[in-house]
């Protein structure tokens, strides 16, 4: 399924997206994952470069901007958190304010 926006640009590696119908962006990214499922609007991983980032379900925003290696995992979402300031703490969905 896709049924709306999606814009990839890769190097290298795996992206995976699933059900989608609005948003996902990630223009660049270099090497390695990157995974996503449902979606329903925004996700944008503008840059990126070597390793992981999943998200789950998200409905509406999760940004990165930039970042570069490694991880950054997240579950459910609906709405903002932005992430960098290296990673926040990488655990499930939690991150230091």
């Amino acid at each position: 399924n896709v049924g709306g926006d999606v814009t990839v640009d890769d190097g290298s590696g795996e992206i995976s997206v699933r059900n989608v119908s609005g948003s996902f962006t990630v223009e660049s990214d270099g090497s390695g994952s990157i995974y996503a499922t449902d979606v329903r609007g925004s996700v944008i991983v503008q840059n990126d470069g070597s390793g992981s980032i999943e998200v789950n379900k998200v409905g509406k925003d999760f940004r990165v901007e930039s970042k570069g290696s490694g991880s950054i995992d997240y579950a459910d979402v609906s709405g903002h958190i932005d992430i960098p300031e290296r990673h926040r703490d990488r655990r499930r969905g939690d991150y230091d304010r």
